[in-house]
């Protein structure tokens, strides 16, 4: 990351990029790579840490000038595969408590985006049960950002092709947003070139057909989820395609 160019140009993730490193150590590393703004997973064990645990890390992004552009929502316990809670009728509760702790991130970085992920699959309720919960869920958390001005951005996630994930390929996201929730400003989808890619499609051809509907961009190369370059994504290409439609935004640097 010695491009003075690149690393003004983009946002990165501290959760991938500078995933070897301790929590409290990411901010330092990725100021001395020359970034200025991030994002993060929810790096945190639980939909409610206490404030000591939150402050300190956000004090390491505060005394390294970063300004935080999103934050992924709580998403369960990853070790043992859970994507998302969104979805699971028992956790409505402790999904409510994660965007409450999401809305205190926000206070405290002016950060307005967050990856809210649905979750996976669970066979004790029916698939049209989970999704009338999620849908209910991604209503009340979008009703309950709105008075912030904040965005709750939805990510399709390679690897779930067999259903037990719902969003694979940003259609479904687009379908879900703008026929299940009604089509609300504030939920976008999250344009992952990895995951994209890995559900097999060409990543220019599918911004061309959903920037209307995204509201938040990571870059990583596929195959292999490494720095853009190393794979065969057309970068140059999709970077135009972006400038031509108006994307304001910063591309986030999400790779493994």
């Amino acid at each position: 990351m010695a491009n003075d160019t690149l690393n003004t140009s983009y946002a990165v993730n501290l959760s991938t990029v500078y995933r070897r490193l301790p929590l409290l150590e990411r901010a330092a590393a990725a100021r001395a790579d020359g970034f200025t703004e991030v994002e993060s997973w929810w790096d945190f064990d639980n939909a409610a840490p206490d404030h000591e645990e939150m402050e300190a890390y956000i004090r390491t992004l505060k005394e390294q000038s970063l300004k935080l552009i999103a934050i992924n929502s709580y998403g369960g316990n990853r070790r043992i595969g859970e994507t998302g809670i969104a979805s699971l009728p028992d956790r409505a509760d402790e999904f409510r408590k994660s965007i409450a702790s999401v809305k205190r991130v926000f206070a405290l970085t002016g950060a307005r985006k967050s990856n809210v992920a649905f979750g996976v699959r669970d066979l004790r309720w029916s698939q049209a049960e989970q999704l009338e919960t999620g849908r209910l869920q991604y209503d009340w958390a979008a009703r309950d950002m709105a008075e912030l001005g904040a965005t709750i951005l939805i990510e399709p996630l390679s690897g779930m092709k067999d259903g037990s994930y719902p969003f694979v390929d940003g259609y479904d996201v687009r379908d879900f947003i703008e026929h299940d929730l009604g089509k609300p400003t504030n939920v976008k989808l999250l344009f992952d070139t990895y995951h994209l890619a890995v559900a097999g499609l060409d990543v220019v051809k599918a911004w061309s057909d959903l920037h209307d509907v995204v509201g938040h961009v990571q870059f990583a190369d596929f195959p292999g989820r490494g720095a853009p370059g190393s794979g065969r994504l057309d970068f140059a290409a999709l970077e135009a395609a972006m400038a031509s439609d108006g994307y304001e935004g910063k591309a986030v640097l999400e790779y493994m």
